[in-house]
């Protein structure tokens, strides 16, 4: 079975999924979209980029997550991110850049190739939500809290969309202590 976690940064995907692979024995694996965009030329730290340079970098994410999932995919594993996380962040980029028809409908296949990468993989994802406290990382940007809630709105209709057809679980907001979320991604994935 392969479990994927989705959400903003910093709402503790990998802690969790970490953390959810040692109460269950099941395989982790962390993707590493930063160290992946460093590897595609681009700094991730950098907000300026245009919307054709993210459409190059959001391919190539894409491609390495692609790569990544068929070269790790057998066995009960928990990833710390999906194909969805991909969307939300395009999606974002989307709306603060004025699209052309190109850009659109460039969009459009995106965000189903997203869709379709991760029906083909995954079992089950579990979108987590803010909650837990926002800490500042000295490595990147200061905690933004508004952009972490517009992420996840953006991820809330992400796994609602019609084209989703691995089984999809919201953790409640309410649901911030680790050993809830842990239970709650086990007791709804049936790994034990």
């Amino acid at each position: 079975m392969i479990i994927g976690l989705l959400g903003a940064h910093r709402t503790g995907k990998t802690t969790l999924a970490k953390a959810t692979a040692e109460a269950s024995g099941i395989r982790f694996m962390q993707v590493q979209l930063s160290e992946a965009q460093r590897i595609l030329g681009f700094d991730s730290s950098k907000q300026d980029y245009t919307f054709k340079e993210r459409r190059q970098i959001q391919e190539g994410l894409l491609n390495y997550m692609a790569e990544l999932l068929a070269a790790s995919a057998n066995g009960n594993i928990i990833y710390d991110r999906t194909p969805l996380d991909l969307i939300g962040y395009t999606v974002s980029l989307a709306n603060s850049n004025v699209l052309d028809r190109d850009d659109e409908l460039w969009l459009q296949k995106y965000i189903a190739d997203c869709h379709a990468l991760t029906n083909h993989y995954f079992h089950k994802v579990f979108l987590v939500q803010p909650g837990i406290p926002l800490e500042h990382n000295p490595k990147s940007a200061a905690p933004q809290p508004g952009y972490v809630n517009h992420l996840n709105y953006i991820y809330l209709g992400v796994v609602y969309e019609l084209n989703m057809r691995t089984t999809a679980y919201v953790i409640p907001v309410w649901i911030t202590d680790l050993d809830q979320r842990i239970n709650f991604i086990l007791k709804n994935s049936g790994v034990y």
